[in-house]
């Protein structure tokens, strides 16, 4: 099909919107670094490791001061029966890994499982953890996105 054949068949059609989420953070150095989250996810998903990674109290304290997670969506996320893996990039920035999807999913499961544990339900012993997807430095590289790529709002 020709793209005058394709605007004829689509005549009348709502038009859609693609939208992208882009994660930006500060890098080694004090570089900023844009990723694109959508794809990354969807790479991921085929194939990235899938890994438990331990929930530490310190860095959902360093999520909320620096405001990275809204308490709506803490509660949205808190409320699905089946949280999504969060994206971990190794070896990111001055920190080293960074959780550069599922914040609110970190953040959520360690609030489930800190109320669970003030509830005696989890045993003595028992680290909370999460599911997520592992992205090397070789992996997370290849969805940067350049910063002439970036599109500025008007």
């Amino acid at each position: 099909m020709n793209p005058h054949e394709r605007r004829k068949a689509n005549r009348g059609l709502p038009k859609v919107v693609v939208r992208s989420e882009v994660y930006e953070l500060t890098g080694k150095g004090g570089k900023s670094i844009s990723l694109d989250v959508g794809p990354m996810r969807r790479w991921a998903e085929k194939h990235a490791e899938r890994v438990s990674i331990p929930i530490e109290v310190d860095y959902i304290e360093r999520l909320l001061k620096r405001g990275a997670v809204s308490e709506e969506r803490v509660q949205a996320v808190l409320r699905t029966q089946n949280p999504k893996p969060v994206l971990l990039c190794r070896d990111i920035n001055e920190d080293g890994d960074e959780i550069v999807d599922g914040n609110h999913t970190y953040v959520a499961l360690g609030l489930a499982w800190a109320t669970a544990q003030r509830d005696g339900m989890v045993p003595e012993g028992i680290a909370p953890r999460a599911n997520a997807y592992l992205f090397e430095p070789e992996h997370w590289q290849r969805f940067v996105i350049p910063p002439s790529h970036k599109v500025r709002p008007k």
